[in-house]
């Protein structure tokens, strides 16, 4: 991960206050293959700033980022970026961060949780159930999340194999078809906090 301590240790100058930034919702991708070893997604965040800045610090936290982008209303911005701990995401724009809607995706990878809370896998194997267990900070382990925001509201896109189905407390928006795969959006009917959503993958019934 690219280090931003040294540069903004450089450059002397803090990035953008946690007043100068309003959370709106966040959107949360995620390709769950029960068999596979590790799953993997990206969480969409909205954001409004509310004055431009070159470096921008949000509550972010979770599985580490493996690509990081961010557009403003000017465009996409080439980034630089980082973590200090506590789960703050630090990020240095090329240009300035225009004020306005902002969209920053978090892409990663993750391994499943065996217990406790995140995505737990009940087995390992392609017959595996997979169940989002997202309050006491498991939404934290389960993917990259802006935190500390209140309540916001939520689409989840998952991907699972033809051999699962998706039950889940979000409204079912939409779903699509590929060869062995299912994909399904929901949304949240209203402005709610992380822990309140719940979602489970299960082997469909043989008959």
């Amino acid at each position: 991960m690219h280090s931003l301590f040294f540069l903004l240790a450089l450059l002397g100058t803090g990035p953008a206050g946690r007043e100068a930034v309003r959370a709106d919702s966040q959107s949360v991708v995620l390709e769950l293959h029960p068999a596979a070893d590790r799953y993997r997604g990206a969480t969409e965040m909205f954001v409004t700033l509310s004055e431009s800045t070159r470096r921008l610090a949000i509550d972010c936290a979770g599985p580490e980022p493996t690509r990081i982008e961010l557009l403003d209303r000017e465009g996409r911005v080439a980034l630089t970026w980082g973590e200090r701990p506590a789960g703050t995401l630090l990020l240095e724009g090329a240009r300035d961060i225009a004020a306005g809607p902002v969209r920053i995706r978090v892409a990663f990878t993750n391994a499943w949780a065996d217990s406790g809370a995140g995505l737990v896998r009940s087995v390992r194997g392609a017959r595996a159930t997979v169940t989002a267990r997202l309050s006491s900070g498991g939404a934290s382990r389960a993917f990259p999340c802006m935190l500390g925001v209140g309540p916001q509201r939520w689409t989840f896109t998952l991907e699972v194999p033809t051999t699962h189905e998706v039950r889940s407390n979000l409204r079912r928006q939409r779903s699509g078809r590929a060869p062995g795969v299912r994909t399904t959006v929901f949304r949240s009917r209203t402005a709610s906090p992380v822990d309140s959503v719940h979602f489970e993958i299960r082997p469909r019934v043989r008959r």
